[in-house]
């Protein structure tokens, strides 16, 4: 009837409804507002917040690297055999052990073996030696002229303006024996970050004097394009056939006459051949990678090794993208304080103890092993548990303040 009193005291409507039901979805409205509008300001606030720590402090910047290595080193691409596009071609102290010195390199010996390489069939002979000073003219002249000559596609490393202890007599020689050979020119720079460990590839210099990385100018030989030049590194794990993820051979066996060289070199036509050092001394760089052979800690490669990676992976389209902290860290924030606020401590722990940690080591990886993208974990890992905590606080002071959330929200 009209007018009925309910049992709680409210009076009912003209249908007989109670009246407290508006009001409380009204409240629960209100309520739920205040979360979003704080869950917000919260997860702008921890999204500024750290970033500026993630740059600042180097604890949070090495925990990040160690865990993205560990992705990488477990999840990069392990292909079924050895490349069959990419071969190098290593000099070291036995190949030079019957010339009187080793560096800079005896550009005579580097004429022979660029002839010997393109007699051999190679697509494109490329040098990852940087020609910053003259030697003896009449070699120095053999070489440029064994590049000049050369029928294969030919590309020769250089450093630009960021290369450290390049000088402007080095800068301008080096730029003058690149034009006497009239061949194209890749910038070599490696993008080690601060704990020596190359990560990444280091993009052109808008205003420097070489536009294209080395590795993309080897790969343009190829007829591949680099769409990610300042991206990170996609590297190869050792094949499945347990073979070198790359043919090498050592120089002193392509310039060998007898059968043993005649059968190596066989194996160079058509590929991309990349002539570097492999000196004990000098040109080693640090990777994510694991170690081979049963060795502890990272694989360390000689510099040539880095830029047959690179080239693979243009080779091949595979990049390796890196998902930006800030829109990250706010989603992350912002869904800890929903959920924080929602459960007011019912499953307070559960949020933030190990099943959070699985949860987000988990998609972590299956970003990265489908779809290769790396998320900031660190960052993210604090940012949900700033907007947990935070958002269980304000759900508890929300219920001493008289708003009956904790009544009314018991999950979010």
């Amino acid at each position: 009837m009209p007018g009925k009193q309910v049992e709680d005291g409210a009076v009912g409507g003209r249908d007989g409804r109670p009246a407290r039901r508006p009001a409380k979805r009204g409240a629960r409205v209100r309520i739920l507002l205040l979360r979003i509008v704080a869950g917000g300001a919260l997860a702008v606030a921890a999204a500024f917040l750290l970033e500026t720590a993630g740059r600042d402090f180097p604890l949070i910047l090495r925990v990040e690297h160690q865990l993205a290595d560990w992705r990488t080193g477990l999840l990069s691409d392990r292909p079924a055999g050895q490349n069959a596009r990419i071969a190098v071609v290593l000099i070291d102290d036995r190949s030079l052990r019957s010339l009187p010195y080793t560096s800079p390199i005896d550009r005579g010996y580097l004429a022979g073996l660029v002839r010997r390489l393109d007699e051999a069939g190679a697509k494109a002979i490329a040098l990852d030696i940087v020609f910053q000073r003259p030697t003896e003219p009449a070699k120095d002249e053999a070489l440029a002229k064994a590049l000049r000559e050369a029928r294969a596609e030919i590309v020769i490393a250089v450093g630009d303006e960021r290369t450290w202890g390049l000088d402007e007599e080095e800068v301008a020689y080096q730029r003058a024996f690149a034009a006497s050979t009239g061949r194209a020119t890749g910038y070599v720079n490696l993008d080690a970050d601060r704990d020596g460990v190359v990560r990444h590839r280091l993009g052109p210099n808008a205003e420097g004097s070489y536009p294209v990385s080395f590795a993309a100018r080897v790969a343009q030989a190829d007829g591949a394009r680099d769409d990610d030049p300042a991206g990170r590194m996609a590297w190869l794990k050792r094949p499945l056939d347990n073979t070198d993820t790359f043919f090498k051979i050592n120089a002193a066996a392509v310039m060998d006459d007898g059968p043993v060289g005649k059968l190596l070199r066989e194996r160079l036509a058509g590929r991309l051949v990349l002539i570097g050092g492999a000196f004990i001394d000098r040109d080693l760089h640090r990777t994510p990678l694991f170690a081979r052979d049963g060795e502890a800690g990272r694989e360390i490669v000689h510099g040539v090794f880095l830029h047959a990676h690179a080239i693979a992976q243009i080779l091949d389209g595979r990049y390796v993208r890196e998902t930006a902290s800030l829109p990250v860290v706010l989603l992350v924030s912002f869904a800890g304080f929903m959920l924080g606020s929602g459960f007011q401590g019912r499953g307070f722990r559960w949020l933030t103890g190990g099943l959070w940690t699985a949860v987000l080591i988990g998609v972590d990886l299956a970003l990265y092993w489908q779809l290769r993208w790396v998320v900031p974990y660190v960052m993210a890992t604090l940012g949900w548990v700033a907007g947990v905590v935070s958002g269980y606080i304000a759900a508890r002071m929300l219920v001493r303040l008289g708003l009956k959330g904790g009544e009314d929200h018991g999950a979010p």
